[in-house]
């Protein structure tokens, strides 16, 4: 029968990559209010009493922050917030790519909280260990690197097939069975075997679509010849050509006391913008990139502005949202088609309670396993013969 194949595989399959499912939706549960809760978790350091006086200036405010974080750790980043009584970001960050383990290829991450009017240094905290940064490191390659992102991502290509092949084993012969397969129905006298059949089967059943949206957004970050397919199937079978961005036009020594350019020329460029992020060069001929996000539930319509690293002229923009190739917009949508934030507090809720069911899953189903392997089969009756006797 079709079916009991499709439930041994289904079976295997779950027992292969149900510890690791478990541990990404747990993980993505857990991170789905990230920036509500940083936002509450850190007020103390992003919220500082409104003044008059206009705002330090930006050279004063990346001396002070250098100050308190240290000639050895160099400032990489930076978020302004224009928001009235917002302190703002200064990061810096180091990486040993090479590295495979988190703890190994993390050198340091950290963060000073600035005043914008008086540029005093409310607080300097090292991130590395930091709740949600530990959670997404678990979520994207468990703290292993490249090898990790790889078990997910495998484990997630696993995972669609069993939400498949999960819905095809749920699929009611007929009216009378499609009753007991959309809703609870408990009494008092309902078993728990029962509750776990059904919490395992008609959450799977409503969580399933937007799963399977979930996981297929999460393998552009594990697999590039997906990430790749899907842009191109997006742009109408065109080959996906990526803008590349320009080198600075200098060899002359980075100088960060410049930097005030680069901020003021952001302003005027777009003076409604609630956030600007300045990402400092990394290396020789890198510019100083620009990173400005989309308001609200639009964040994907991000601008991306490239400076010269030595004379903070803009160099070029990167295209705007709406000029981009159809698959190139929806990469850029992708993080939050994949977090759920596309749809503001309410997308992120959905994506808080199916990421609750989808590491329910493979706890549900292997206790539906355990259970049938503890059934015995019913004694065979044994016929005893009764010797006949001869009556004399």
């Amino acid at each position: 029968m079709l079916k009991k194949k499709i439930l041994f595989i289904h079976r295997w399959l779950g027992f292969i990559s149900g510890l690791v499912v478990f541990i990404i939706g747990l993980t993505g549960a857990l991170y789905a209010y990230e920036s509500e809760l940083r936002s509450f978790f850190f007020r103390a350091s992003l919220e500082v009493p409104v003044q008059q006086q206009p705002l330090a200036h930006p050279d004063t405010l990346l001396n002070a922050a250098q100050g308190a974080l240290g000639v050895q750790y160099p400032v990489s980043r930076i978020e302004y917030d224009s928001i009235p009584g917002r302190s703002i970001l200064f990061y810096s960050y180091k990486y040993n790519n090479e590295a495979s383990l988190y703890w190994r290829r993390v050198v340091h991450a950290k963060v000073a909280f600035v005043n914008p009017y008086t540029a005093a240094v409310i607080k300097v905290e090292d991130v590395k260990w930091e709740f949600f940064s530990v959670v997404l490191a678990i979520h994207t390659s468990l703290m292993m690197g490249t090898v990790g992102s790889y078990i997910i991502g495998w484990s997630t290509v696993i995972f669609v097939v069993l939400l498949i092949s999960g819905m095809i084993l749920w699929w009611p012969k007929n009216k009378s069975a499609a009753k007991q397969r959309f809703a609870f129905r408990w009494k008092k006298a309902t078993r728990f075997k029962r509750k776990n059949y059904d919490l395992h089967n008609i959450l799977g059943f409503y969580a399933c679509t937007v799963l399977v949206l979930i996981a297929l957004t999460g393998l552009i970050w594990s697999f590039k010849w997906w990430e790749r397919s899907v842009m191109k199937v997006a742009n109408g079978g065109r080959a996906v050509v990526f803008e590349k961005p320009p080198l600075s036009d200098t060899t002359q020594a980075f100088s960060p006391a410049a930097l005030a350019s680069v901020f003021y020329q952001t302003q005027q460029l777009y003076p409604h913008s609630r956030k600007y992020m300045i990402n400092m060069p990394e290396k020789k001929f890198n510019t100083i990139t620009v990173v400005v996000p989309g308001e609200g539930r639009f964040r994907y319509k991000f601008s991306v502005l490239y400076f010269d690293r030595f004379s903070n002229k803009l160099l070029t923009r990167a295209r705007e949202f709406k000029n981009k190739p159809s698959g190139e917009q929806l990469r850029n949508m992708n993080i939050d088609l994949h977090t759920g934030s596309i749809l503001g507090i309410a997308g992120k809720t959905i994506a808080f309670l199916v990421s609750l069911i989808a590491a329910s899953l493979p706890v549900t189903g292997f206790v539906i396993w355990w259970g049938k392997r503890k059934k015995t089969k019913p004694a065979t009756k044994q016929v005893v013969k009764v010797p006949a006797y001869s009556l004399r």
